[in-house]
């Protein structure tokens, strides 16, 4: 089901950008400000979507495909320095149904190697427009200073409280933190995922590669960017959030370390999702720190032709919630 995938993607991008703004509030917006200038590092992601799904009058063959987006899972381990070299480590999982991605990036090149068969995708020689790195970003950096300057404005003083100071175990060592909290009114949250999905959706970085995404993975499936973009609009209108609780943990340097995001909502006005459940925690760690790049042997033997790819694949992510 296209709307949950949206669902999914949207609450990534929306938790993906924060900033801020007058003491509490000050300190905290310049922690972001500075871990939004890293140029070396590396971070963790873990996120979680659980979805309580109306499953009423449904199929036998709809339940089956539904049972896909109850659960999804995604894990991303990105190392990256100044140089546009990154390694990215990632895992899906949906439903029960998981695969590695792996993405490999040494200044112009990038490489996707692909799931469960273990070759590899020249992502230049898909771009008929042979788009720059900056082009390949998933979303400009245009729309992520938008996002991140409208997330400052609707902050208010009293909505960033500074709590204690504490030790946190990371792959560094042991590292000092103060802890920030962010409290938010549920409709200012509303009206903020309103305006990520309306920047997304103009943006053409965004709209290109989720566009590579939809035509790679759904087959003949006729699924349009606009179709995801109205789904999610959708939803967010539809949505009543119940909780929304976000705390950051900045060391002695100024970095944000570490960030945990929980959302609830429930949404009245949907036909299958009763209610959805986000989390998502970030740790970063190396910062400003040079970085190693292992990257694989990659050569004519395991470089997949565009031809290739469906007689390759065992199987069509895109027909799994058909």
């Amino acid at each position: 089901m296209k709307k949950n995938i949206s669902i999914f993607l949207i609450a990534l991008i929306i938790f993906s950008f924060t900033g801020c703004k007058g003491s509490d509030l000050k300190s905290y917006g310049d922690a972001v400000e500075k871990t939004n200038s890293i140029t070396k590092g590396q971070m963790e992601l873990n996120m979680d979507m659980d979805l309580d799904i109306n499953t009423q009058g449904m199929t036998e063959e709809e339940l089956k495909a539904m049972n896909y987006f109850k659960t999804m899972k995604g894990k991303m381990r990105i190392k990256f320095d100044e140089t546009e070299k990154f390694i990215s480590r990632n895992y899906f999982n949906f439903g029960g149904l998981g695969f590695d991605l792996d993405v490999f990036g040494n200044g112009e090149d990038i490489y996707l190697q692909m799931p469960i068969i273990g070759k590899y995708i020249n992502v230049k020689e898909f771009d008929e427009n042979k788009q720059s790195s900056q082009e390949n970003e998933f979303i400009s950096e245009n729309s992520k200073v938008k996002i991140s300057e409208k997330w400052v404005g609707f902050l208010q003083e009293d909505d960033v409280f500074s709590g204690k100071s504490t030790v946190m175990d990371t792959p560094d060592g042991e590292v000092k933190v103060t802890e920030y909290t962010i409290q938010m009114e549920k409709g200012k949250l509303k009206e903020f995922a309103s305006y990520v999905i309306n920047t997304v959706a103009k943006d053409e970085n965004f709209r290109n590669n989720l566009a590579n995404q939809i035509n790679t993975s759904n087959g003949n499936e006729q699924v349009t960017i606009d179709d995801i973009i109205n789904n999610s609009e959708e939803m967010i209108e539809g949505a009543n959030v119940g909780a929304f609780n976000y705390t950051a943990y900045v060391d002695i340097d100024g970095y944000i370390v570490k960030e945990v995001i929980k959302v609830t909502m429930d949404s009245s006005d949907s036909e299958k999702i009763n209610s959805a459940t986000f989390n998502m925690n970030i740790n970063r760690w190396g910062i400003e720190k040079k970085q190693e790049f292992d990257f694989p042997d990659i050569n004519e033997d395991n470089i997949l032709k565009e031809s290739e790819i469906d007689q390759e694949m065992p199987f069509n992510f895109g027909n799994i919630d058909k």
